[in-house]
């Protein structure tokens, strides 16, 4: 099976097999940000919206193309930029509880961007810049071979943003 990064592949091989997601993240995101995320804040899931004309879309070509049921699939496979763009392919409903107030996504960036700035490491040993290199990987395997399940995504989305932050919040620290 070919797949865009062989270095997520043998943890996504094992997902699919086992269906356990949180030693998917064990494999890819290190113990000690593994640690300051979990549990990871709540994002609350889309919830399912009613279409007003079930019958066939007119394409730009002037044609019909699918029904708006599958139009808004296909949006939501194509878009991927954010937690919400996840579809679970299940079929489960899924509700999530609000999160926290004090497990918001930015205190938990601050946090790790405060404790990596007391590593001394180098750019080549950056734990920060390869997990969040590992965790696009899984993310581009995911979208390669058509795998949508919601929890997953939802989790994926969060640390990825998470890793992401706290980048951005390094930087910052090492410019003060």
């Amino acid at each position: 099976m070919y797949v865009p990064h062989l270095d997520t592949f043998p943890e996504l091989v094992m997902y699919l097999h086992t269906k356990n997601q949180a030693e998917l993240f064990r494999k890819i995101i290190p113990e000690w940000i593994r640690d300051l995320i979990h549990p990871p804040p709540l994002v609350p899931l889309p919830a399912p919206q009613a279409h007003s004309r079930p019958g066939p879309v007119p394409s730009p070509s002037g044609g019909a193309t699918e029904s708006c049921g599958m139009i808004k699939f296909l949006g939501l496979l194509v878009s991927g930029s954010s937690s919400t763009t996840s579809v679970d392919t299940t079929g489960s409903a899924i509700s999530t509880p609000p999160s926290e107030p004090n497990r918001a996504v930015k205190n938990i960036s601050e946090e790790i961007a405060q404790v990596f700035s007391t590593f001394s490491l180098t750019e080549e040993e950056d734990p920060l810049f390869q997990t969040a290199a590992r965790l696009d990987a899984l993310r581009d395997n995911l979208c390669h071979i058509g795998y949508f399940n919601r929890t997953l995504w939802n989790e994926l989305d969060v640390c990825r943003d998470i890793v992401l932050r706290s980048i951005s919040w390094k930087a910052r620290l090492d410019m003060e």
